[in-house]
């Protein structure tokens, strides 16, 4: 029987590396999920415009939800080949926290699948996720579109959304990290023996032993996934690819004209040397963690409890 790992994410817990590394890479898998991009951005082939159009699909609500369509697409993708398939999709928490048909949709799909799920202390991503994702406005008419935003006004606004799902925007983060929540229902749909919960902060402090582990969990060999791992993709956002970012989302024009004509070269060098540039590292104040762990500290420890995981040394909120 085709083995099956559906990684729901956590997102900011180094899912992108894995992602691009190694579900998309190793020989011995099918990725189904993310990336449908490479690295510069655009659509490879028509395996990646399948993929983006089957994850598209299937965490679509009922009333644009055609299982007829992603069935097909999902047997173009598999193509009756044996090799592990990996749906790897940060989505699908997005999706599932918002409605529970989603899960139903993976049983029913994926009836046999083991569920990896990477965490990170909630202190630590809302950081990260406000300094890459948070601090502006994005997808907004002109002239709001990347404007600034102040950290208290987008820890008050998720605060106050916080269990308000008609009010959730893709970025708000706050919810989808509660973490036990989410980890129990897909426990409740494909049995805890099926779940496998790595921290993201093991992964930092001892890489070995947590590609090693992982190796196993994926049957593959402990060597290639710590070479493959060696590549870091994502870093935290810099002064100056912000500043990129919002000139092209505020000249989209000029920015598709400017990067036509310059040689790829030259693109690559001011890359580089954007990324080169301050990074933007935002600290939460202790006044900031203690809202913060008022949010999250019953369901760590129901999490550190019931899964047998190891937070009490780590910076997660009991």
């Amino acid at each position: 029987m085709r083995s099956i790992i559906i990684h729901p994410g956590f997102a900011k817990t180094g899912t992108t590396s894995l992602q691009h590394n190694i579900f998309d890479k190793h020989t011995e898998f099918i990725n189904i999920g993310y990336p449908t991009y490479d690295i510069s951005g655009k659509l490879k082939n028509t395996f990646y415009k399948k993929k983006k159009n089957f994850i598209k699909n299937f965490i679509a609500d009922f009333t644009f939800y055609d299982e007829k369509y992603c069935l097909k697409l999902l047997d173009e993708l598999i193509n009756n080949e044996k090799k592990t398939v990996i749906f790897s999709c940060e989505a699908l928490c997005e999706a599932v926290f918002r409605n529970e048909i989603i899960l139903e949709r993976l049983k029913k799909f994926f009836c046999n699948a083991k569920i990896l799920f990477t965490i990170r202390g909630q202190y630590s991503s809302i950081e990260s996720k406000f300094s890459n994702n948070g601090l502006i406005l994005k997808n907004l008419p002109h002239p709001y579109n990347y404007k600034k935003v102040n950290f208290n006004n987008w820890l008050d606004f998720s605060i106050n959304n916080f269990e308000n799902p008609d009010l959730m925007l893709r970025d708000q983060h706050l919810p989808i990290i509660k973490y036990y929540p989410l980890i129990k229902r897909f426990s409740n749909f494909f049995g805890k023996e099926n779940i496998k919960i790595k921290l993201y902060e093991d992964m930092k402090n001892n890489f070995d032993e947590w590609m090693r582990d992982l190796s196993v969990f994926l049957d593959i060999s402990f060597e290639e996934i710590k070479n493959a791992m060696s590549t870091k993709l994502h870093t935290r956002q810099t002064i100056g690819m912000y500043k990129l970012r919002k000139f092209n989302n505020n000249n989209p024009k000029l920015f598709n004209i400017l990067r036509n004509n310059i040689p790829k070269e030259v693109r690559v060098k001011i890359i580089s040397y954007l990324n080169k540039t301050k990074k933007i590292n935002f600290k939460l104040s202790d006044q900031h963690k203690e809202i913060i762990r008022d949010l999250y500290k019953e369901d760590n420890k129901k999490l550190l409890s019931e899964f047998n995981l190891n937070l009490k040394d780590i910076d997660y909120p009991l």
